[in-house]
């Protein structure tokens, strides 16, 4: 009668070999693919960016050279966000082109890393996080057929409608080197203390269509002007002369 031959069986420490090899490959492949995903993003980013620059193009060639007017140049003293204010129906900044019929695809505002609770495409502060307004007041472009926010509509891109500093001066097109629409600052969210972002730099758009990528160094100094505890009672009139000084070095950097 022949015999029948079994095979070894592993042992626990073979198993438990095998099982420690296994999770350290896959401790060094997640953050490669990570990484990779990350830079997928920072390219649909660009590629925003690229399609931005075609409508407002497109707006500056139709207007006879005049820029979307901005936070900045249209209420003096105030900032660089793009907004749009639903009470009063104004567009301020990149919001022009969606309401003038120019690059009408709202999610193209809002970039893919852009991680912000409330400030991005569809998405509506139903907490009460913004310290400025009540819940459902501010939140990103709603999409087509459902209700947005109350009071105002944000975007994932800073626009750059004044060239100080500090003066109400729009754009020019003897200046295509210059910057002008840019990803948040991703290392400078002072007034939440949090990174939204790509987390190590931004893609800018420049005048003549370039968009290029910056890294972000650690940098505090938007504290000049606005208080890193978000204690927006800190704040002096005499500091947001310094908006545009201080933004125009991180668009040029």
């Amino acid at each position: 009668m022949r015999r029948l031959r079994f095979s070894r069986a592993f042992t626990l420490v073979e198993m438990l070999l095998v099982v420690a090899v296994i999770v350290l490959l896959i401790s060094l492949l997640l953050p490669a693919l990570g990484r990779s995903k990350e830079m997928a993003k920072r390219s649909v980013c660009a590629n925003n960016l690229h399609q931005i620059y075609s409508g407002l193009a497109a707006y500056i060639l139709d207007s006879l050279g005049k820029y979307p007017g901005g936070n900045a140049t249209l209420i003096p003293g105030n900032g660089i966000d793009s907004t749009f204010n639903v009470s009063q129906q104004q567009p301020m900044g990149l919001a022009f082109l969606i309401t003038r019929g120019y690059a009408t695809d709202a999610k193209l505002y809002y970039c893919p890393s852009w991680k912000h609770p409330w400030n991005q495409f569809d998405v509506v502060d139903v907490a009460g996080d913004d310290p400025w307004f009540a819940p459902n007041t501010m939140g990103g472009w709603p999409a087509a057929g459902k209700p947005g926010p109350t009071s105002h509509r944000g975007f994932a891109y800073h626009y750059r409608s004044t060239f100080g500093p500090a003066v109400n001066r729009p754009p020019s097109r003897k200046q295509p080197e210059a910057a002008i629409v840019a990803d948040h600052w991703t290392r400078r969210e002072v007034l939440y203390g949090r990174d939204f972002g790509h987390g190590d730099g931004y893609n800018t758009l420049f005048l003549d269509g370039r968009v290029t990528w910056k890294r972000d160094a650690m940098s505090q100094y938007m504290n000049l002007w606005m208080p890193g505890d978000g204690d927006l009672s800190k704040i002096t009139n005499g500091k947001w002369a310094l908006q545009e000084f201080i933004w125009q070095d991180f668009f040029e950097r």
